[in-house]
């Protein structure tokens, strides 16, 4: 979990962020979640910690917020767990 949490925070100061947003299982992480706490300039998002196992409720969950926003996607949109054009590798 060091190397995952070493990694996230050379990530977000190299990408000066300021907010994570943790899903899926990894987000139940009770270990993470007290580390990344500890990181007071950083905002953190968790879901829930019953919703953290399950995808669907993961992918309903940010597609409110884009929807929110007024963010719509084509059908024809080609998912990727990777996030282009970020070519660093940590750590």
């Amino acid at each position: 979990m060091e190397i995952l949490l070493r990694a996230l925070l050379n990530a977000a100061e190299d990408t000066g962020i300021s907010t994570i947003v943790a899903g899926g299982g990894v987000a139940a992480n009770s270990y993470l979640r007290s580390r990344l706490a500890e990181k007071t300039h950083l905002n953190c998002i968790f879901p829930p910690l019953d919703l953290c196992g399950d995808n669907g409720a993961m992918v309903a969950g940010i597609g409110y917020h884009y929807l929110a926003r007024g963010e719509r996607s084509s059908l024809d949109v080609t998912a990727s767990a990777r996030v282009t054009g970020f070519k660093k590798k940590y750590p």
